[in-house]
């Protein structure tokens, strides 16, 4: 198996689908080129692809961001340029709006093509990269027995695990993408610190406090904050272990 990044050229022009891949052979990528839809996706179910280059007009007045609908179906983690020779305003908002990497007008350059397609690549092995230690970080956590919740850099919670509801009652439709309602008022002010503390690449240390369980019972623990970065272009996580100094009842 080639070592090489595989890209995939869609376009109806001859000399668009020529350029493309000489360009981007010399620059060391492996290179499919298709001239219709229907090529495209026969390549797309024979192999995988990191990145596609993609035309928005193609024959017949077919639309390339279909095409882009169809790709990531099949490989989420292929990464889409859109290119243009009718760029406007209307029809890049729209190309970001199918989460393509980048909207290129036509006529481009080399070096122009090549470092988006270099940058798209490097982009979608980022975000694979995250979503498989982020996969592997979760299935640990999940069967962990201490209560764990992990939430962005804005405090919406990504993750709870099984031992977090069983403990405080909150089950992922109650607090996934928003904020776990468990920090007692008084204790907002240290938790805001701490979370900023971290923020600021400072470790925080280990603390005793209590936690709102869903039912409103107060429980002892100690909570254990700290940063993760799934990989190095990669958004921040917050993760905090509580340690259980009591057992509550009753609370499933």
């Amino acid at each position: 198996m080639s070592d090489k990044h595989s890209v995939l050229v869609l376009d109806d022009e001859e000399s668009i689908r020529y350029s493309l891949r000489r360009f981007l052979i010399e620059a060391g990528f492996e290179v499919a080129t298709a001239s219709r839809p229907e090529q495209a996706r026969a390549l797309v179910s024979e192999r995988e692809f990191e990145a596609a280059v993609v035309d928005r007009i193609l024959p017949d007045g077919e639309d390339g961001l279909e095409f882009i609908g169809y790709l990531k179906e099949r490989q989420p983690d292929c990464v889409s340029i859109v290119i243009s020779a009718f760029p406007s305003f209307e029809s890049a908002a729209e190309s970001l709006r199918h989460e393509t990497f980048a909207y290129v007008p036509k006529p481009f350059r080399k070096n122009e093509i090549c470092r988006v397609v270099q940058e798209a690549v490097e982009h979608g092995a980022s975000k694979k990269e995250r979503k498989n230690c982020e996969l592997l970080f979760r299935s640990l956590f999940d069967i962990s027995t201490d209560p764990t919740v992990i939430c962005d850099v804005f405090g919406n919670t990504t993750f709870i695990n099984q031992a977090f509801t069983k403990t405080f009652g909150y089950t992922e439709d109650d607090v996934l993408g928003r904020y776990v309602p468990f920090i007692p008022p008084w204790d907002k002010e240290e938790s805001d610190m701490d979370m900023a503390a971290l923020l600021a690449g400072m470790a925080v240390s280990e603390r005793g406090t209590q936690r709102i369980a869903k039912n409103g019972d107060m429980i002892d623990v100690l909570v254990n904050t700290s940063m993760c970065q799934y990989g190095k272009r990669s958004a921040k996580d917050i993760i905090f272990v509580l340690k259980v100094l009591q057992e509550p009842q009753g609370l499933l």
